[in-house]
């Protein structure tokens, strides 16, 4: 679907780098002659939008675009009407896209929908290379999602290179306006400085904001394109106050008899922090997660609690709903709070709107006043600790007397820990045998915790030995493993012990056997394209603690591999000494930010720190002394 404005960032996901940059003519798809969007907004919030696009196809990519051009719409709220579709040749010649060639139905994908969300589908006729491809569509939203408010967000440039462009909104809400225009390209026409009511926004020059080359785990950063954001409103706690109520009048209605249950069964527990798990565990076992955020009749609030009982499906806003009417009854502070759900994922800086967000969580004070933040439609519960698909983020809490906008704390990472012992002795020259154990703790639990709900024994222990191994052990190498509880909904630490056999481990030299101290978590640090653009996306915090033992070995200068580093972003530290007739290595890595920004990645400190780790750590062996030396 061709959009001008997106709620996501653009996570661009490519092959090894030669040299990233931004993209030029010759790397589109498609030319995008002229795209314009004419908004009407009425004073209830409800809008009108008529679009019309014509766009150039340059290459193949193109031509499978034009023959399933695809538009989503909601159908309980907004209705999409195709105005005009043709396909233009090389000689002017145009073949008019009949209503045999458009397809109108219920999206396959959406599952348990409360409101119908439909796709229409276009299939241009006697599309080639040089064709262009004409739209003129109008879409109405007869039901605003919050009374009197409006917002959008405006993107210039992207999928496909653009040549021409003007958006123009007629509101009766007066609004205000975000303007990020890197490349002095867009002229802002308004009718007054502030609170206008009529705006022009004109492309003058071409515009490509997309990106070629850049590594896997790049993140755009939305100061990097071409944008505006409108909205009737400046504060987002006027955009919350807009929802506050109807969230609390849903969370302080009569609790169905299942939920009832559930407030009996926590009653009797000891401390907070068990009584939020068996809640939210409680909450997963009996309601099934239907997996988005969607609007129930084009408003997004939740569901009556009756309903979510009822049915026994629920999206978020139906979890938290649920959740803060539990709490409440045990006489605990719980506010449900709008956040933009996923690690790495962060919106845009805008006026208030709906696009930011895309999740509904909790915000719980306890009688004691201590705060935790609750994500009840994870499969497990950790109450406590922060998930990092919202740690750091900014929350909108729907607090009905006073809300607010705040940052969710992040990771600490000594708490989301990993810890490896691992014993070596090497046999029958390069091969070794393997006994440790591996301990996560806290929010480095959560992958495996539960597994036991959804996974055979032996799809886990397939698992753990691919983990802690680097590859995919021939079961005959595989001698044993011990697994903890993986049943429970409730995380806590989980230790697995194992042993087993690896071949070509140590490694052949010409100087012996070699015992390779590279790490994976390495390659996320130093995978950069020269040119970068985007900001490296690094991880969620943690510390990785890993104990080498490697029983009757013996090599010289260890000391050689001994290393630290310390920056803003990470730490890392390895010893190397003989120990009892062996050697042990000592490695400790601790995650402390999710990105590096691409103004850090220019920066000498960084270029230091990645040649440093290329050299210490992607390239660094312990060469064992043997009797053939």
């Amino acid at each position: 679907m061709k959009k001008l404005y997106l709620s996501l960032l653009f996570i661009l996901l490519y092959a090894a780098p030669a040299s990233a940059r931004w993209a030029l003519y010759d790397d589109a798809s498609l030319e995008v002659e002229f795209y314009n969007r004419d908004i009407i907004v009425n004073e209830d919030g409800t809008n009108e939008h008529i679009v019309e696009t014509q766009e150039k196809i340059l290459k193949e990519a193109g031509r499978n675009y034009a023959v399933s051009y695809r538009l989503n719409y909601n159908s309980d709220s907004s209705t999409l009407i195709i105005l005009e579709a043709k396909t233009i040749n090389d000689k002017g010649e145009e073949f008019i896209v009949t209503k045999e060639m458009i397809e109108d139905k219920p999206l396959a994908s959406v599952g348990y929908g409360f409101d119908e969300q439909r796709q229409t589908l276009i299939s241009y006729p006697n599309v080639e290379i040089g064709s262009k491809i004409y739209l003129k569509y109008q879409t109405k939203e007869f039901k605003a999602p919050l009374d009197k408010f409006f917002a959008r967000s405006l993107y210039f440039g992207i999928n496909g290179y653009w040549q021409a462009s003007r958006v123009t909104i007629d509101s009766k809400l007066p609004l205000h306006i975000k303007v990020n225009d890197q490349d002095k390209v867009l002229k802002v026409s308004k009718d007054k400085e502030d609170n206008f009511h009529k705006v022009t926004v004109t492309l003058t020059q071409p515009l490509y904001k997309e990106l070629v080359n850049e590594p896997a785990r790049s993140i755009l950063d939305h100061k990097h394109l071409t944008w505006i954001t409108v909205s009737n409103l400046e504060k987002w706690e006027n955009f919350a106050e807009k929802l506050s109520g109807d969230y609390d009048k849903i969370a302080n209605q009569p609790l169905p008899p299942l939920f009832e249950a559930i407030v009996e069964e926590a009653k009797v527990k000891q401390n907070d922090e068990d009584i939020i798990n068996i809640i939210t565990s409680r909450l997963n076992e009996k309601i099934q997660y239907m997996g988005d955020w969607r609007s129930v009749k084009g408003k997004f609030i939740p569901r009556d609690l009756e309903q979510i009982a009822t049915t026994q499906v629920g999206d978020c806003k139906d979890f938290t709903i649920a959740t803060a009417a539990i709490l409440r009854k045990l006489k605990f502070k719980a506010d449900p709070a709008l956040v933009s759900r996923g690690v790495g994922n962060r919106p845009l800086d805008s006026f208030p709107n709906m696009e930011n967000f895309n999740h509904v969580i909790l915000k719980v004070t306890t009688p004691n006043n201590k705060t935790y933040w609750i994500d009840p439609t994870n499969i497990v519960s950790m109450a406590g600790k922060i998930f990092p698909d919202i740690a750091s983020k900014m929350a909108l809490v729907l607090n009905i007397s006073r809300p607010i906008h705040e940052k969710i704390p992040e990771i600490d990472p000594k708490s989301s820990e990993t810890i490896i012992h691992n014993n070596i002795e090497v046999k029958n020259n390069n091969t070794a045998y393997i006994s440790g154990s591996v301990l996560y703790k806290n929010e480095e639990a959560i992958n495996m915790a539960g597994a036991g709900l959804y996974l055979s024994t032996q799809q886990i222990e397939d698992i753990v030995f691919k983990n802690i191994s680097g590859v995919n052990l021939e079961y005959s190498r595989r001698k044993k493993m011990n697994l903890p509880d993986l049943n429970s909904r409730i995380v806590k630490d989980l230790e697995f012990s194992y042993e087993y056999e690896k071949t070509n481990y140590p490694f052949q030299t010409n100087l012996g056997l070699a015992l390779p101290l590279s790490s994976s978590w390495v390659s996320t640090i130093i995978d950069v394209a020269p040119d970068q653009v985007s900001d490296l996306f690094i991880g969620p915090q943690y510390t990785l603690t890993k104990y080498t033992y490697i029983k009757n070995a013996k090599a010289n200068k260890l000391e050689y591999l001994s290393y630290e580093v310390k920056t803003p972003w990470l730490n890392v530290k390895r010893n190397c000494f003989a120990k009892n007739g062996g050697i042990e290595i000592q490695e400790t890595i601790s995650v402390l930010q999710n990105f590096i920004t691409r103004e850090e990645l220019i920066s000498s400190r960084y270029k230091n720190l990645r040649s440093s780790l290329e050299e210490k750590i992607q390239g660094a062996a312990l060469i064992l002394e043997t009797p053939s030396n």
